[in-house]
């Protein structure tokens, strides 16, 4: 029964497929001379306005689809435009040798066949008018619209297409009770004087590089699914079997949503903020609920959370953790889960509140995220600060390929281990030599950081500039000597 279920998934990926690449051919030659990858402007110049995102989604649960009714509106800045550019990262799952896992992830997640994924389009507009559109790259997963736009002009870009999920027990993927929409959409790119930013997932760590939108879904489920999604959401109850689920996401960078059957949820309240576990295991569910409630109420001192909810979905996954605008999956299998639950929540102020270019500059939100993790474990008393603190001296140890620093980017990595290893744990290292020198006043720069450049997409300078103005000296040497340094030295 599944051999045949596969073959119908790939029959109808490989039709999908073909009426993709044709209707783009002619195209692909003049989308590749362009290169959309730019690095990521300041916090304080990069920013021309949110996206607002109006989804209607319906899924088809016996093929492993999506059909979903996308629009987007944004105001150009002050540059006038030829074309449009989105991530649209689950493209990168149409072949088996493009998916965005490691080969370790990869033999974990498809343990059978393969299953695809990706998306066909259906239809796209810019504000009314057809336009010109392709997809680029060994992955086919950015999205360009050859479009004039000009400057100050208000865009409204409209779409229609299929999402087909790859099939396989991890973020972005389904299976018989469980569907996790993480990176399903077109996203917009970032979009700085006139350039954009727009990434390709590859095969280690995240390559995101997105603005904070607003998000209004209607989300159709059948009854016995619950949904859990970045924001809020509230249920319409149908009597055909079918629910309606309205979702909405405010100042949002990426946003999640998981449709799941069964399971306890377990809630506390934090500060007026929802803490919700959604697990199968009770225990584990009030374990979690504890732990992130600790590490959540000593991360709120630095910035005060600004999404109503935030939810843990427990599962075991195959594949990486993943957190979202204000929604994680964790891994409960996992031996070091309380581990990756401090850094996850963390992530939830580095790398979501606070966004970067996680291709460019990875540390910039990996480093503070796992440093503020062990701190908020030892605040908290909790024993997984003595697994971080193991991890890090571990990692100062450690033999890695020639040329890695925590000042690497993504693309340098080949293995999550290695990846891992520079980015959070010799990263934490550097902050915490970066908190042992400047005596005391490094929490105030971190606070610093983070109210200078929420919702923004930050930069190495606007992290220097944080540190500098809490105690009128310059770290910049300082912070790039021991970013190429940390762990070659003594």
């Amino acid at each position: 029964m599944k051999g045949r279920h596969s073959k119908r998934r790939l029959t109808a990926f490989i039709i999908l497929l073909i009426a993709v690449l044709a209707g783009a051919v002619a195209f692909l030659a003049y989308l590749f001379q362009y290169s959309g990858v730019s690095q990521a402007a300041s916090a304080q110049d990069r920013h021309s306005g949110d996206a607002h995102y109006d989804m209607d989604i319906t899924p088809y649960y016996n093929e492993g689809a999506l059909f979903i009714t996308q629009t987007v509106d944004f105001t150009n800045g002050d540059t006038e435009l030829d074309r449009i550019m989105f991530s649209l990262p689950v493209n990168a799952y149409r072949r088996s040798s493009t998916a965005p896992m490691d080969s370790d992830e990869f033999d974990a997640a498809f343990t059978d066949n393969y299953t695809p994924g990706g998306v066909e389009f259906k239809s796209i507009t810019v504000n009314d008018s057809k336009v010109e559109w392709g997809v680029s790259g060994t992955r086919e997963a950015v999205l360009t619209l050859l479009c004039d736009v000009a400057a100050g002009e208000s865009v409204s870009v409209y779409m229609e297409y299929y999402t087909v999920m790859p099939e396989f027990t991890g973020a972005g993927g389904f299976d018989n009770s469980e569907w996790r929409l993480m990176d399903f959409y077109p996203r917009l790119g970032v979009l700085d004087d006139g350039e954009w930013t727009a990434y390709s997932p590859g095969y280690v760590g995240r390559y995101d590089c997105a603005p904070v939108g607003d998000y209004s879904i209607t989300l159709h489920a059948r009854t016995e699914y619950d949904v859990i999604a970045s924001g809020s959401a509230s249920i319409t109850y149908n009597q055909d079997g079918w629910n309606t689920w309205q979702i909405d996401a405010y100042d949002v960078r990426n946003l999640a949503i998981v449709m799941r059957q069964g399971g306890y949820a377990y809630e506390r309240d934090v500060n007026g903020v929802k803490i919700r576990v959604y697990c199968d295991n009770r225990l584990k569910a009030r374990q979690v609920v504890d732990s992130a409630s600790a590490l959540f109420e000593r991360m709120n001192a630095i910035y005060e959370y600004p999404y109503p909810v935030l939810s843990i979905v427990m599962g075991d996954y195959v594949t990486y953790d993943e957190a979202a605008g204000s929604l994680i999956l964790l891994n409960q299998s996992e031996d070091d889960m309380d581990v990756q639950l401090a850094y996850l929540v963390a992530r939830q102020w580095f790398g979501e509140i606070v966004g970067n270019d996680s291709v460019a500059e990875p540390w910039l939100s990996a480093a503070p995220a796992q440093y503020s993790a062990l701190l908020c474990t030892r605040d908290a008393g909790l024993q997984s600060q003595n697994t971080i603190r193991r991890d890090i001296d571990a990692a100062l140890g450690i033999t890695l390929p020639g040329g890695l620093t925590v000042e690497s980017e993504t693309t340098t990595f080949s293995a999550s281990t290695d990846y891992n290893n520079v980015l959070r744990y010799r990263g934490a290292a550097v902050m915490e030599m970066l908190d042992e020198a400047m005596d005391g006043d490094f929490m105030d720069a971190l606070t610093t950081y983070v109210r200078a450049s929420a919702f923004e997409i930050a930069n190495r300078s606007d992290f220097i500039d944080a540190l500098n103005s809490t105690d009128g000296s310059d770290w910049s040497a300082w912070l790039s000597e021991t970013l190429q340094g940390i762990g070659k030295l003594g």
